[in-house]
C-alpha cells in the first residue's frame, strides 16, 4: 500500500506514536532538517522486514508500519529446531510470538532456529561399562555407546533409549526426546544353572568339564537320553555339534552360524532347517523321520549322511563338493540325480521303485559303495579300480561284473537272487558275502586272503575253502552242503553250518575254534577232542545219542536241544553260562553242580522229574516243562528275573524269594495256589492253567504284559496296572472288566468271558483287539483310531460302522455270521479271517489289498476270488466248497485247503505258490507242471488218479497216501526228503535221484519190488502190507523206523537191530532185535509223516564284517 504526503501528516499528528516518526524530537523542538513533512506534520511509515537462520519461519516476511505502531510475527521452528535468538528489532518474545515495541525507525528482526538437543544419561547396574557415561545429540540424530563386558558377566538387558546392539556397540534410534540408558549387566549364566538346557545334554557338558557355553567349540553328546536341545543358541563358538543316539525331535541350530560339522544320527527329527549353517563341510542325520531336506544353503558340504529316513526326494545340486553321500534306506518317489558329484568316494543309495539300472563308472574316485532297491537290475562298476568296499541289498540283481575292481577288499551281497558271480580275479579281498541269493556254484580259490566268507541261504551242495588258510569266519548255514573239508583252515575262529545236510565233519586242525553251528544236520556224533577253546556250541536238531564236551574248559554256551541224548555231562564245563536241552525226550537227570555261572536254561520238553538248582545262584533266566516234572525248589534263586515252567504234575512253586522276578509264564501244571505277594518288579505274566485261585496283580506297578487263561477269575483289579500294554483275559469268566486307566494298552483279547458292558473309551492306543463274548451286547470302538487288527463276535460287527472301519487291516469274526454283506464296508483289509460262517456264498470282489483269507468250518460252497490279485496265503477248511479258481493270483504261495468237497481245482493262475495242502477232498486231477516253486504238496484222502507234474527241483515233501494214484513221474527235485503213497494203488516206484530221501511210506500200496539203495539217508521206511518179497537196506544205514510183513526177506544191518522208541538212532551197540511187524500194528492208517522235528526255527541276523564297511551310515 502506497501512503500520500496527506496521509503521512495524518499520521504523523498522532500524539502517542509521535516518537516513532523522524523529523520530530521528544522535546517538542522542530528538526529542521525533517523537510516538508515536518513542516507541513506528516506521520512517517517505517518497514519492519524479517532474516531467519536455521530451520524455521517468520510470518508475515516483512510489516510496514507507521511511527509509534507496533506490531507481531510468529516464529515458527522446524521439527527439531527451536527459537534461538531474536535480535535487530526491540520487542518481546513469547510462546513463539515476538511483539514489536512502537516502531521508530526502519528495522530487521534477525531470528535464529537452533537445532534441539537431548541429553542422553547412561545408568549402569552389574559389573560392566558403558561410554560414554553422557552425550548431547540433536534432534533426529543417533547416540553411539560402547558396550564393554566385564569377566563373565553378560549383557541382559537395555532399555530407556530404544537402539539396536551391533557388537560391542549400541546405537540409538533417531532421538526425539531427552532419555536414559538403563544397561543392566548380570552374571553369566553356568552351564549348571541354565535351566533351560534339558537334563541329559547338561550332565554331558559338566561330564566334559565345561562351566560356561562360549568354552564349548565341540560337542560330543552321544547316547545321554537327550530330549531336547532348546538352549543350543546359547553355544555360539561351536564348530562341530554331535547328539546321536537320544530322543530328540526338534533341532534350532540357526544361531550357531560358526558350525561346520553336526551329526544328529539316531533321533526322531522330523523336520530339520540348516539354510543359516553356510559353514557347514559335515552333515550328519541318517536314521531320523525327516521328510525333506534343503540343501540350498550348504555350497560347502562336503559329507552327508541322511539315510533311513522318509526322504522321498532331494536336490543335490547346490553341493558340488560332496565326497561322501550316503542315502539308503529312503523310500525315493524320484530318481536322486548325483552324476555331478564326480568327487564321490562313499556313496549309499536306495534307488527309486522306477530305477532299474545304475551306472556308477564315471564316478573314478568311489571307495566303498552300498545300493540297495528292489527294480534295481543291472549295476555297472566297471572301471572303479579304486573300488574297495561294494555292499548292494535287496535289488533284482541276478549277476554282476566286478572283474576291474582289483582293489576290493569287502565284497557283500545280501538278498538278491544272484546266481552266479565271479570274483578270481579279487586277490586282495578279505570278506566276502552272497546271502539269501541263488548260488549252486562258487570258486573262492583265488582269494587267499579271505578272512571272512558268508554264503548262506543259498542252495550250494559243494564248497572248496583249502585255499582259504587265513580264513577265520565261515557262515554256511541254509545251503546244501553234504560234506565241508576245513582241514587247511587252521586260523577258523567261527564256523556256522546250521540247516545243512552234512553227515560228517572233521575238526582236527581246528584248534582255534571259538564259536560251532551244527543245528539241522544231519551227524550222528562230533569230536570235539581238537577244538579245546570252544566258547559256543549249537549242535541241536541232529540225530546225536551222545556228545563229549568234557574238555571243552572254556565252554561258555551250549545247546543240544531236539537230539536223541539221554545223558549230558558238562562237569567239565565250569564257565557255562548258557545251556539248552530244549526237545530231549529222554532226558530225565541232569547234573548241574559244576555250572555255577550258569545264567540261562532251557530244559523244556524234557522227562526231568527235578531239578537240583542249589548250586546255581547266578541264574537268571529258566525256562523247564516237562510231563514228569513233580517238583522244582527255585528258593535260593534270588538273581532269577524270566521264569517258565510246564508240566500237569508240577503241583507247587515258591517264588516268594524270587523278588527280582520280572517275567512268570506257567503252561498248564497243576499248581493251583500261587503267592505273588513278593513279586513286585514283574514285568510280564502268562498263566494258562485249568485250576488256579484268583491272581492280585494290584502290586506289580511295572507289569506290562498280562495274560490269563483258562481258570476262575470272576474280578479282575487293574487300576494300579497303568504300563500295561498287552492285556489277555481269555476264558476266566469274568463279569466285568475296567480298563479305563491302562492309557498305553495296544493289545486287548477279551474273549470267553461274561462280559455285559465293555468301556474302551480311555484306550486310544489300541491296535489290536480281540473281543469274543455271547454275553456282551455293544461295542463300540469310535474312539480307537489306531486300530489295525479286529477279532469280534459276529454278533457285534453289524455295530461297527464305515468311519470306524475305515483304518482296519485285519478282521477275524467269531462262528455265526449269518450276512457276508456286513463285510463290505471293510474296504481296506488286508487279512479275513471267518470261523464257522452261516453263509453259502462269499465274494471278496471289493477287498482288493487282501493279502490272507482263512475260513474255518462252515456252509461255505462258493467263494469269488477273482478280484483278490494280491492274495499270498488262503486257507478254507472243513467247509462245503466244491470248486477253488485261482486264476490270477501271482502272489499266492500257501494254500490250506483241507476236508472240504473240493472237485475242481484250477491253479493256472497261482506260479509262485510253495506249499499247497488239500487233504481229504474229492480232487480227481490236478495239473501242477507249472508250479516250479512248489516244495510241499499234500494230496492225501483224494480220488486222484492223475497228478500232471513236471521238474519241481525245490520240492521237499509229496503226500499222496490214500489216493487211486498208480504212477508217479519223476520230479526232477533232489531235494525231496518225504514221499507218501500209503493206501495207493501204485504197483512200482521210481525212487531214483532222490538223494535227500529220509521218509519214504509205502504202507498197503500193491508195489511187489523196491530199490532204495541210492536213498542213503533213509531214516523212515514204512513198507508194510504190501507185495514185497524182500528189501535190500544194505546201503541204508541210518534207518530208524522199519515196518515191513513177516514174510519179507530183509538184507542189511537194520533188519536185525532197532532201537526204541520210534525216532532214535540204530547202532551198532544195540542189543534189542527188530521187529517187523504189518504196519497196522505199528501205526495208525492215518498217521501223516512229518520232517524230523522241521527244520530249526530260522533267525538271521547279519553278521558282522570288517569295521570300516560294516554299517550303513
Amino acid at each position: 500500500m502506497q501512503f500520500n504526503v496527506y496521509q503521512a501528516v495524518a499520521a504523523c499528528a498522532i500524539p502517542l506514536v509521535l516518537a516513532g516518526c523522524s523529523g520530530g524530537s521528544d522535546d517538542g523542538k522542530s528538526n529542521a532538517d525533517s523537510g516538508i513533512a515536518g513542516k507541513v506534520g506528516v506521520t512517517q511509515k517505517y518497514s519492519v522486514t524479517t532474516s531467519v537462520s536455521g530451520e524455521g519461519r517468520i510470518e508475515p516476511s516483512s510489516l510496514q508500519l507507521l511511527a509509534n505502531q507496533t506490531g507481531s510475527f510468529e516464529l515458527t521452528p522446524a521439527e527439531g529446531f527451536e527459537v534461538g535468538q531474536v535480535s535487530g528489532c526491540e520487542g518481546a518474545l513469547n510462546n513463539g510470538t515476538y511483539t514489536l515495541a512502537p516502531v521508530q525507525q526502519d528495522c530487521t528482526i534477525e531470528a535464529s532456529f537452533n537445532p534441539i538437543v537431548y541429553k542422553v544419561s547412561v545408568d549402569v547396574t552389574g559389573e560392566g561399562s558403558v561410554s560414554p557415561e553422557q552425550v548431547e545429540v540433536a534432534y533426529g540424530h543417533q547416540a553411539t555407546f560402547t558396550i564393554t563386558l566385564a569377566q563373565r558377566y553378560q549383557l541382559e538387558s537395555i532399555t530407556g533409549c530404544d537402539g539396536v546392539l551391533q557388537g560391542g556397540q549400541y546405537v540409538t534410534q533417531a532421538l526425539t526426546a531427552a532419555c536414559t540408558l538403563n544397561v543392566r549387566f548380570v552374571a553369566e549364566t553356568t552351564i549348571a544353572d541354565n535351566d533351560t538346557l534339558d537334563d541329559g545334554l547338561k550332565s554331558c557338558l559338566i561330564e566334559q568339564g565345561y562351566t560356561y557355553p562360549d568354552e564349548v567349540s565341540e560337542l560330543v553328546c552321544n547316547e545321554k537320553g537327550i530330549k531336547s536341545l532348546d538352549g543350543i543358541e546359547l553355544f555360539t563358538s561351536l564348530t562341530s555339534l554331535n547328539v546321536e543316539s537320544n530322543e530328540i525331535e526338534t533341532l534350532d541350530i540357526s544361531a550357531l552360524r560358526a558350525l561346520t560339522s553336526l551329526s544328529a544320527r539316531y533321533n526322531q527329527l522330523k523336520q530339520l532347517d540348516v539354510s543359516a549353517l553356510t559353514n557347514l563341510r559335515e552333515l550328519k542325520v541318517s536314521h531320523n523321520q525327516l521328510s525333506s531336506l534343503d540343501l540350498s544353503g550348504n555350497g560347502q558340504l562336503r559329507v552327508l549322511f541322511a539315510s533311513s529316513n522318509l526322504l522321498t526326494e532331494i536336490d543335490l545340486t547346490p553341493v558340488t563338493e560332496l565326497t561322501d553321500l550316503s542315502l539308503g534306506m529312503n523310500p525315493f518317489t524320484e530318481t536322486v540325480a548325483f552324476s555331478h558329484l564326480k568327487g564321490l568316494s562313499y556313496l549309499s543309495i536306495s534307488t527309486a521303485e522306477t530305477v532299474t539300472e545304475l551306472d556308477l563308472s564315471k564316478h573314478l574316485e568311489l571307495r566303498q559303495v552300498w545300493v540297495a532297491g528292489e527294480a534295481l537290475k543291472t549295476l555297472n562298476v566297471t572301471g572303479l579300480t579304486q573300488l574297495e568296499s561294494l555292499r548292494v541289498n535287496n535289488t533284482s540283481l541276478s549277476t554282476i561284473d566286478v572283474s576291474t575292481n582289483l582293489n576290493l577288499t569287502d565284497l557283500y551281497f545280501w538278498s538278491n537272487p544272484i546266481s552266479r558271480i565271479d570274483v578270481s580275479m579279487l586277490g586282495k579281498l578279505e570278506g566276502f558275502t552272497v546271502g539269501d541269493a541263488q548260488l549252486t556254484d562258487i570258486n573262492v580259490s583265488n582269494n587267499p586272503k579271505l578272512t571272512s566268507l558268508q554264503l548262506s541261504d543259498n542252495q550250494l551242495k559243494t564248497l572248496d575253502v583249502s585255499a582259504l588258510t587265513e580264513l577265520r569266519y565261515l557262515q554256511m548255514a541254509y545251503n546244501q552242503l553234504t560234506e565241508l573239508d576245513v582241514s587247511k583252515n587252521s586260523k577258523l575262529e567261527e564256523l556256522l553250518l546250521r540247516e545243512n545236510d552234512l553227515r560228517h565233519l572233521e575238526l582236527l586242525n581246528n584248534a582255534n575254534l571259538a564259536v560251532l553251528s551244527l543245528a539241522g544236520n544231519d551227524l550222528r556224533q562230533i569230536d570235539l577232542a581238537h577244538t579245546p577253546i570252544l566258547r559256543e556250541l549249537d549242535a541241536g536238531h541232529n540225530p546225536l545219542l551222545s556228545i563229549d564236551v568234557k574238555g571243552l574248559a572254556k565252554l561258555e554256551k551250549l545247546s543240544v536241544s531236539h537230539t536223541d541224548i539221554r545223558k549230558l555231562d558238562i562237569s567239565g564245563n565250569p564257565l557255562l553260562s548258557e545251556l539248552s536241552v530244549y526237545g530231549l525226550r529222554f532226558l530225565d537227570k541232569l547234573d548241574l553242580s559244576n555250572n555255577p555261572l550258569l545264567a540261562q536254561l532251557n530244559a523244556r520238553s524234557t522227562d526231568l522229574i527235578t531239578l537240583d538248582l542249589s548250586g546255581n545262584q547266578s541264574l537268571v533266566s529258566l525256562k523247564i516243562s516237562g510231563q514228569q516234572l513233580r517238583s522244582l525248589d527255585v528258593s535260593m534263586l534270588s538273581e532269577l528275573k524270566e521264569l517258565a515252567l510246564g508240566g500237569s504234575s508240577l503241583a507247587e512253586l515258591d517264588v516268594s524269594n524270587n523278588t527280582k522276578l520280572e517275567s512268570l509264564y506257567l503252561s498248564y501244571t497243576g499248581i493251583t495256589e500261587l503267592n505273588l505277594s513278593n513279586n513286585r518288579l514283574m514285568k510280564s505274566l502268562i498263566i494258562y492253567q485249568n485250576a488256579l485261585s484268583p491272581i492280585n496283580v494290584s502290586h506289580m506297578h511295572g507289569l506290562e504284559e498280562l495274560i490269563l487263561s483258562g481258570f476262575e477269575q470272576v474280578g479282575l483289579d487293574l487300576s494300579a496296572n497303568v504300563l500295561l500294554k498287552l492285556l489277555v483275559v481269555d476264558d476266566l469268566s469274568l463279569n466285568s472288566l475296567d480298563v479305563a486307566r491302562l492309557k498305553q494298552l495296544t493289545f486287548l483279547n477279551v474273549t470267553g468271558n461274561q462280559l455285559s458292558t465293555l468301556n474302551l473309551s480311555g484306550n486310544t492306543h489300541l491296535t489290536e483287539l480281540r473281543v469274543v463274548d455271547d454275553t456282551l451286547e455293544q461295542l463300540d470302538i469310535s474312539s480307537l483310531s489306531l486300530l489295525k487288527s479286529l477279532m469280534i463276535s459276529s454278533h457285534l460287527i453289524e455295530e461297527i460302522d464305515a468311519t470306524e472301519s475305515a483304518q482296519l487291516e485285519s478282521l477275524e469274526v467269531s462262528s455265526g455270521l449269518t450276512d457276508a454283506q456286513v463285510l463290505n464296508r471293510f474296504t481296506n483289509l488286508t487279512s479275513l479271517t471267518l470261523n464257522q460262517p452261516e453263509v453259502e456264498l462269499l465274494d471278496t470282489s471289493v477287498f482288493t489289498k487282501l493279502i490272507s483269507l482263512s475260513v474255518y468250518e462252515g456252509n461255505l460252497r462258493e467263494v469269488n476270488l477273482s478280484a483278490n490279485t494280491e492274495l499270498e496265503t488262503l486257507g478254507i477248511e472243513n467247509t462245503d466248497l466244491a470248486s477253488l479258481k485261482l486264476t490270477a493270483h501271482p502272489k499266492l504261495w500257501q494254500i490250506y485247503g483241507r476236508d472240504n468237497q473240493i472237485a475242481e481245482i484250477d491253479l493256472s493262475g497261482a506260479p509262485s505258490l510253495s506249499d499247497v495242502h488239500l487233504w481229504s477232498n474229492q480232487i480227481k486231477d490236478l495239473d501242477i507242471s507249472h508250479l516250479k516253486s512248489l516244495q510241499y504238496l499234500d494230496l492225501q484222502n483224494n480220488p486222484l488218479s492223475e497228478l500232471k507234474s513236471g521238474l519241481h527241483s525245490q520240492l521237499h515233501g509229496l503226500q499222496l497216501g490214500r489216493t487211486n494214484i498208480t504212477h508217479l513221474a519223476p520230479l526232477g527235485s533232489d531235494q525231496l526228503s518225504l514221499l507218501t503213497l500209503a493206501g495207493s494203488p501204485i504197483t512200482d516206484v521210481d525212487l531214483t535221484g532222490y538223494k535227500s530221501l529220509k521218509e519214504l511210506n509205502l504202507e498197503e500200496t500193491a508195489i511187489t519190488s523196491l530199490d532204495v539203495s541210492q536213498n542213503i539217508r533213509l531214516t523212515t521206511l514204512l513198507a508194510g502190507d504190501t507185495e514185497l518179497t524182500e528189501l535190500d537196506v544194505t546201503n541204508n544205514p541210518d534207518i530208524t523206523w522199519l515196518t515191513i510183513d513177516d514174510d519179507v526177506i530183509c538184507t542189511g544191518m537194520v533188519c536185525q537191530y532197532r532201537q526204541v522208541p520210534f525216532g532214535s538212532v540204530i547202532g551198532t551197540n544195540s542189543q534189542q532185535p527188530v521187529q517187523a511187524t504189518k504196519a497196522g500194528e505199528q501205526m495208525n492208517q492215518h498217521f501223516e509223516l512229518m520232517l524230523r522235528d522241521g527244520k530249526t526255527q530260522r533267525e538271521f541276523v547279519e553278521p558282522n564284517m570288517p569295521a570300516h564297511s560294516s554299517h550303513l551310515h
